[in-house]
């Protein structure tokens, strides 16, 4: 299922590249192969294999216990930005509050 549906988001993700002139603006330079790598990176490694683990989560741990990650994410999401000393501020914990409320609205 992970596969399927990260394969089919590559089709708009590659439509929106040509149309909004990505290849046609393209520069090798280092800064643009460094940005390049960094987006793959957490393109593989943040979307692709967690979307795996998450649905072998889902199948080994039950559904119910798998919902529960839903409402880990953004908390685990803040506490790296602390980790790595990047600002929290109201907003961030604002949208924290507004993501955690519209997953429980969702689910109940």
């Amino acid at each position: 299922i992970a596969a399927v549906a990260l394969a089919l988001n590559a089709i708009p993700a590659l439509a929106v590249l040509i149309f909004s002139g990505f290849f046609s603006s393209f520069h090798a330079s280092v800064p643009v192969f460094k940005a390049m790598s960094a987006a793959a990176v957490l393109g593989i490694g943040g979307t692709a294999i967690a979307s795996v683990l998450f649905y072998k989560l889902m199948k080994s741990a039950g559904l119910v216990f798998s919902s529960m990650v839903t409402y880990c994410m953004p908390v685990v999401a803040i506490m790296w930005g602390l980790y790595f000393n990047e600002p929290v501020g109201w907003k961030q914990l604002a949208c924290l509050v507004l993501i955690l409320a519209g997953v429980f609205v969702a689910k109940y």
